[in-house]
């Protein structure tokens, strides 16, 4: 094996026929005592040396081995479930697994890639290869951040999800967003960041912004902090038409039933403030109020009275429970509320809290 040709394959950059010579080389001499001096000297060339010591390069290339044998036999298993590491080795492998990433396993996601196709079928161009996609979920009642394979930052609020692809290929970084994300993007004039939230796309470059498209909502809102963005929408004869271009510190509300769209020049804090784990309210309505509180401590609020809808809240909250929310709101209007027990199911989760808010009488 050509150290040139590994370092090829490391990055992805092999072509079909090169693919195909490393493949038959770990299913063949990567097992000799020469192949394992190779990718040792491989890992001497990227790592610690001081950790290096510490791996057991035997058992790397039996793990490498065992997942090509998973690839080709088609099995989807979780091999650490099934022989499950010893307590005083874990500490280890969890940095092996940090480093390993960089110089095996995405290497060997071009092996599932590549085997697949060509298992399955005749081998395509590389440009025929379909991107591999990963979904990242921020369950109801937390925040989750993650970094794009660009480098751009993203922030994702409760009840979130973000799709994206492990690499991004042809004119633009194109994520899908649902529910409400906070964009860190890295600067890239050549390729820019295309979020898809519901029926809006929102197009930059290198900029701050944050998109909330929950699908049940009725509305799609997006405030810009810094940068310039291009909000879109796709016809239905795909073309794309350009709906309003956002300057910093404006906030737009798309109206999904109406097909419109409004605009206001506002400080961007109060709808970004949920990054730094702050509710801020502004005279919002208390329709606005509880949608939130729902999303933020995972509950079902139901409004009993109609008019209830017309009072209106500004505040801040930082570590209140929701009971203290809840008190301070009827401290500041005429309500009641309830709070139903969680209910165990028959499968043993527990089902959400209720909670009921009704007009003082």
């Amino acid at each position: 094996m050509q150290k040139a040709l590994f370092i090829r394959f490391i990055k992805n950059q092999c072509t079909p026929e090169e693919l195909d010579e490393v493949i038959k080389w770990f299913e063949g001499a990567a097992g000799t005592i020469d192949g394992r001096a190779f990718l040792k000297q491989i890992w001497n060339d990227t790592d610690d040396p001081e950790e290096t010591n510490q791996i057991d390069f035997e058992r790397i290339l039996d793990k490498v081995h065992h997942s090509l044998n998973i690839t080709r036999s088609g099995k989807i298993y979780s091999d650490t479930a099934k022989y499950p590491l010893r307590k005083n080795h874990k500490k280890t492998f969890m940095r092996f697994l940090t480093k390993v990433a960089a110089i095996l396993f995405i290497p060997l996601l071009s092996f599932t890639i590549y085997t697949s196709i060509r298992d399955s079928s005749t081998l395509p161009r590389l440009s025929e290869y379909h991107p591999v996609y990963t979904e990242i979920t921020s369950p109801y009642g937390s925040t989750i951040f993650l970094e794009l394979p660009d480098g751009s930052k993203v922030w994702l609020n409760h009840g979130s999800r973000l799709k994206f692809p492990q690499t991004f290929s042809g004119p633009t970084r194109k994520v899908e967003l649902s529910g409400e994300g906070y964009f860190q993007v890295a600067h890239n004039p050549q390729k820019p960041f295309l979020v898809e939230a519901n029926e809006i796309q929102i197009l930059a470059t290198g900029t701050e912004f944050n998109v909330m498209a929950y699908p049940d909502d009725q509305v799609i809102a997006t405030t810009l902090k810094s940068g310039k963005i291009i909000l879109q929408k796709e016809t239905n004869d795909g073309k794309i038409h350009r709906i309003f271009e956002m300057n910093p510190k404006q906030h737009s509300i798309y109206y999904k039933k109406e097909k419109t769209l409004t605009y206001l020049d506002e400080n961007p804090d109060k709808y970004i403030s949920w990054m730094n784990g702050k509710l801020i309210f502004r005279n919002d309505p208390l329709d606005f109020v509880i949608k939130k509180l729902s999303r933020w401590y995972n509950v079902d609020i139901l409004i009993k009275d109609p008019e209830l809808s017309r009072f209106t809240y500004t505040a801040t909250f930082v570590d209140e429970t929701l009971p203290q929310i809840l008190d301070l709101l009827k401290i500041a209007t005429p309500i009641n509320y309830t709070i139903s027990s969680r209910i165990k199911q028959k499968d043993g989760t527990f089902s959400k809290r209720k909670v009921i808010i009704s007009l003082k009488k």
